[in-house]
């Protein structure tokens, strides 16, 4: 259709887009009065990649595509109905008797109120991110304040959950270590005290050939010795556990040099009654002196022997006490990583319906619709407004161009004639 021909039939039926535009407007400005008003509340949360509570050593930064998959996780997470069944349980929603009322109206009766509650949670929900490290958490509601307090909730119960999802385990793995440690701490024990008795049979196999303060004892060193070795170890694992500042470890160490003191003044005292008795048998133990080195490299083979054992199961204790440690700390923890940023606040206004944007919206497409009835009106009710309106159709010839009469024109053309014949006479 030729823009003219529009155009002219636009400002002959101006009043049907009037009427259509009118109409659009007023049905869209009613109906977004009548939509309950829905308000929407934020809040976001600063998810940190770093351990601040964790002992274990930093690994290098995660790269893009992990971060993402972590991003998701997340996100995952907070929308998972764990989540969602904690929101419920620590703000007591089921308790509730309009969610009671509500429940039984749009299930009638069929389903739990927990799954209910939780289906319409999560569909109220929106969570983002973006290429930061930050998560929004909106949640939709007619209320003002209980959008904001839900979505409060969701932000405290995905940082409780996150917490629990990382404590748990170690806990789980503290306990299992302690029993592994019970094990290994019995295992060395019984190493070394393997190595204590063997150390001893040959220090007295070679009495007859070399005397000393250290291969001499009697029972009551030999408990001294025990003692003090285990007191050695306590100490070493306090160190490890506690720190060397510790009371308990301080108390320990002063209890580990006293023994070790009266260790040392019964073992010069053994040693000299010794040195007497094997003078007095020297002789008499000549002839016994080769079976006594046979011997002595018996036991120090066997002392080797065990030896190595004791080693390997004292390094495997460390190892073990190691792990253990970071576990415990792990096990403690008492923050997730993950921190508010701000919290949702009780908005003002709706976010829905926006009656001012769906107007304008109305406007157009008012606008439209109406342009579209006067083309759709003008194709099957064709006038004949111009003379352009026949150019296009050769079937009808056009005679004559009549120009629209105006009286004004034809009184001021009878004025001038007069006075032309006036001035003629």
């Amino acid at each position: 259709m030729n823009p003219l021909i529009l155009l002219s039939a636009l400002r002959a039926r101006y009043r049907v887009l009037l009427l259509i535009l009118l109409a659009t407007v007023l049905t869209t400005t009613v109906v977004s009065l009548l939509i309950p008003k829905t308000y929407i509340a934020t809040a976001a949360l600063l998810v940190d990649s770093r351990d601040d509570q964790s002992v274990r050593e930093a690994g290098n930064t995660p790269a893009a595509r992990e971060r993402t998959g972590y991003m998701q996780t997340q996100i995952d997470l907070i929308t998972s109905q764990k989540v969602a069944s904690r929101v419920i349980n620590d703000l007591d929603l089921a308790s509730s008797p309009a969610t009671r009322a509500q429940f039984a109206k749009e299930s009638t009766g069929e389903g739990s109120l927990e799954t209910w509650l939780i289906d319409s949670l999560i569909k109220q929900l929106k969570v983002e991110t973006s290429q930061s490290s930050v998560i929004q958490i909106s949640f939709a509601s007619a209320d003002a304040e209980t959008s904001a307090r839900i979505a409060n909730a969701f932000a405290k119960a995905y940082i409780d959950t996150t917490l629990e999802l990382r404590v748990e385990p170690s806990r789980a793995n503290a306990v299992w270590f302690d029993e592994q440690l019970k094990g290994l701490r019995e295992n060395l024990e019984k190493t070394t005290d393997a190595v204590r008795l063997a150390t001893a049979a040959g220090s007295a196999g070679s009495v007859a050939l070399r005397v000393s303060p250290d291969d001499v004892s009697t029972p009551y060193v030999q408990n001294l010795k025990t003692e003090l070795l285990r007191g050695e170890t306590r100490l070493e694992e306090l160190s490890t556990r506690l720190g060397v500042n510790h009371p308990q470890y301080q108390r320990q160490l002063t209890e580990t040099q006293t023994m070790r003191q009266v260790l040392g003044t019964e073992l010069n005292r053994a040693a000299g009654s010794a040195s007497r008795q094997n003078v007095q048998s020297a002789a008499a133990g000549a002839g016994n002196s080769r079976n006594a080195a046979s011997q002595l490299n018996q036991y120090q083979n066997q002392v080797g022997l065990l030896v190595r054992d004791a080693e390997i199961a004292q390094r495997a204790y460390e190892v073990a006490m190691q792990r253990a440690l970071v576990t415990q700390v792990e096990s403690r923890a008492t923050r997730s990583n993950v921190s508010i940023l701000y919290a949702a606040a009780t908005p003002f206004k709706p976010a829905r319906p926006r009656i001012v944007l769906n107007i304008a919206l109305a406007f157009v497409l008012g606008g439209l619709l109406g342009l579209t009835a006067i083309y759709l009106l003008e194709l099957f009710d064709r006038r004949v407004r111009a003379s352009v309106d026949l150019q296009g159709d050769g079937k009808v010839p056009l005679l004559a161009e009549l120009s629209p009469w105006r009286p004004s024109d034809l009184i001021l053309g009878q004025q001038r004639l007069g006075r032309a014949v006036s001035n003629l006479n």
